[in-house]
């Protein structure tokens, strides 16, 4: 009877012994493929940083398109699309005659308030869209080398923006935001792209009351 005891008790051990092993062994292999994991996600996300000077990569002539037609092309510009949508201002996108439109690029509105966008897309608050994109459009063909004789630029609302003058080889600003693709040649017009929402040049509170 002892006997039988002793063997169940050295069973016992080397089975917890094994256990134990099987049970470590597992953390060491998660830590790896955890570091692997981080490894990769962050070159991951280098990799997929768009360059936004090669936009329209598809796109053999951009001057086939309109400019309503050329923002719907890049993923980028998508919050802008939606917002042109939500106002009703396609037609105004896509007319004929020439126009300049400065489309802000999806990371442009990262630093909006929570929520702001949802508020500003309300019915209520049409006018104010309405406001806003016309604050990005400007009824005549404007190239981006023309902004430096400028210090205001008027816009299709009424509205001014104003224009930073740069040094040589810098980049355009317009009302603090940088021209990342200048000059890009659309149907009825030109297609400046930038990196932030434009504000008024009067102190007056933009629709979402941007930073």
């Amino acid at each position: 009877m002892n006997a039988n005891i002793l063997c169940l008790l050295i069973l016992l051990t080397l089975f917890g012994c094994a256990s134990s092993a099987d049970l470590e062994e597992p953390a060491a292999v998660d830590a790896d493929n955890t570091q692997s994991s981080a490894v990769r996600t962050t070159e991951s996300e280098e990799a997929a940083t768009p360059d936004f000077g090669n936009m329209f990569p598809e796109v053999e002539s951009t001057e086939k398109y309109n400019i309503l037609a050329l923002i719907r092309l890049d993923p980028n510009l998508s919050t802008f699309v939606m917002l042109v949508e939500q106002a009703g201002m396609e037609d105004a996108f896509a007319q004929d005659s020439a126009l300049t439109v400065f489309a802000p690029l999806n990371t442009a509105f990262l630093d909006w308030p929570p929520d702001s966008l949802h508020t500003l897309m309300r019915e209520e608050n049409k006018a104010q869209l309405i406001r806003l994109v016309q604050l990005h459009v400007v009824s005549t063909k404007t190239a981006a080398a023309s902004l430096n004789q400028q210090q205001h630029l008027e816009t299709s609302g009424g509205a001014y923006v104003a224009i930073q003058k740069s040094q040589q080889d810098a980049p355009v600003k317009i009302a603090e935001a940088t021209l990342v693709k200048p000059d890009v040649p659309a149907a009825n017009g030109t297609l400046h792209i930038i990196d932030r929402v434009l504000k008024p040049l009067e102190d007056e509170p933009t629709p979402l009351e941007q930073p």
